[in-house]
Order: structure tokens, then C-alpha cells, then sequence
């Protein structure tokens, strides 16, 4: 990550035909994600809404991502604000049709940790111990082990957290396929523990999640494994 001196890139908005994205802050109000999330899940919490939380949790990540761009290199010329892809993770967990906030607010703040001088148990503070476990499962520490070793746990982690990453992984093919075609084949196949994971639990998520979700994931998981 670097903090980007250039001038800015792109126009905003997000094109669900193209699902490809370029924000900037003055366009995130117009993005789907806010009203897609907060229609389905509008339900009442005895604490806090679910629409509440999402914004809550909406405003933490572009504070917490303030002034931060993604690498530009040549394999993704454009050096995005680095909140464009943990939207866009959020975004396509809402739309493999999860009903659960907490793996929402996971999604937008799951590179939080490596990224950031966050802390987990801030983010604890903040979002509470599901949220916080999830995140810790999705974050990658070089002390622990090699990237293999990374992708290798989350398959057997918390259905949630395999989601994620499976959402995560498209997110970041889809924004390389755009700025090298060739690498995105390449990066993709780095992941197929986690594509195999998917189809191997797929019982699981349709038990947990439901035959829509299952579809959707395990699709995606086909897809990505073909790529």
C-alpha cells in the first residue's frame, strides 16, 4: 500500500454490468451497496439495526482508510483508494444473499488489521467478538507461516470466514483482470485450495447459509476454479 501523490484516477460509481469499480468519496452515497444492505437487512436489533451497524461500520473504514491507495503496478496500473476493494468484498457478500451483518462488517474490514494500526480487540471494542474473530481469521501474519500455510487454515476455518475469502479473491481477480488479463489466470489459481474448500463444504453452507447462498458461492467457486 502507499500513499498515492498523483493525480486521482477514475470517475466513481460502480458498474453492476461491468462489476468493475473506480470510487471516489463524493460517488460512495450512490453506490449500491448502501441501499442493497440496508433493504435487506433492516430488521430491528434490540442495540443497534442492522442498517445502523453498516453504516457504522462504513464510516470506521473510510476513516481507517483515509489517504491509503493500492500499489499501482504493472499488473494494476491505477493505484485505487484502498477502500474500493473492501466495499466491493462487502458488495459481493451482500449479493450471494447473506443475511448476517456481522459477516458483512467482516467483509468491508477484513484487511483492517494487516493494513492498518488497528488493533483486534479494538475492533472488538468496536464490533464485537464475531466480527473481530472473523477478521483475525481472514488476516494473513508472516510469523505464522508461509501464504500456502495462510490459504491451507482458512479452508478449515468458520464457514463465514471461507465466504469471505472466496469474495475477497474474486474481488481482487476481477480488479486484475482488468489491468493484466494474463496475471488474473495466474492469481486465481493461487486459491484453488480455498475454491476446492468451498465444494468440499458445500453441505455446510447450504445447511448454514441456505440453497440460495449455496448456489451462488459454490458457482462462483466453479468459476474461479476454470478461470
Amino acid at each position: 500500500m502507499v500513499h498515492y501523490q498523483g493525480r486521482p484516477r477514475g470517475v466513481g460509481g460502480y458498474d453492476n454490468l461491468k462489476g468493475y469499480f473506480i470510487q471516489t468519496p463524493e460517488h460512495w452515497n450512490e453506490w449500491p451497496l448502501e441501499k442493497n444492505a440496508k433493504l435487506a437487512y433492516a430488521h430491528e436489533d434490540p442495540i443497534e439495526s442492522d442498517a445502523a451497524l453498516l453504516d457504522r461500520a462504513v464510516a470506521y473504514a473510510q476513516q481507517k482508510y483515509t489517504g491509503l491507495y493500492r500499489d499501482s503496478t504493472d499488473k494494476v496500473p491505477a493505484a485505487l483508494p484502498y477502500i474500493v476493494h473492501p466495499m466491493d468484498v462487502m458488495q459481493r457478500v451482500a449479493n450471494f444473499g447473506i443475511e448476517d451483518t456481522d459477516m458483512l462488517v467482516a467483509a468491508l474490514l477484513h484487511d483492517l488489521l494487516e493494513d492498518t494500526n488497528t488493533s483486534a480487540s479494538e475492533l472488538g471494542n468496536q464490533f464485537g467478538p464475531r466480527v473481530q474473530n472473523f477478521v483475525e481469521c481472514l488476516t494473513y501474519n508472516k510469523s505464522d507461516g508461509s501464504k500456502s500455510e495462510y490459504m491451507r487454515n482458512i479452508a478449515m476455518f468458520e464457514i463465514q470466514a471461507l465466504i469471505i475469502k472466496l469474495a475477497d479473491r474474486a474481488s481482487n481477480v476481477e480488479s486484475f483482470r482488468h489491468g493484466n488479463p494474463d496475471y488474473a489466470g495466474a492469481y486465481a489459481l493461487k486459491a484453488i485450495v480455498i475454491y476446492d474448500a468451498v465444494l468440499g463444504r458445500r453441505e455446510e453452507i447450504l445447511l448454514h447459509f441456505g440453497e440460495h447462498v449455496c448456489a451462488n458461492a459454490t458457482n462462483l467457486a466453479n468459476e474461479l476454479l476454470n478461470f
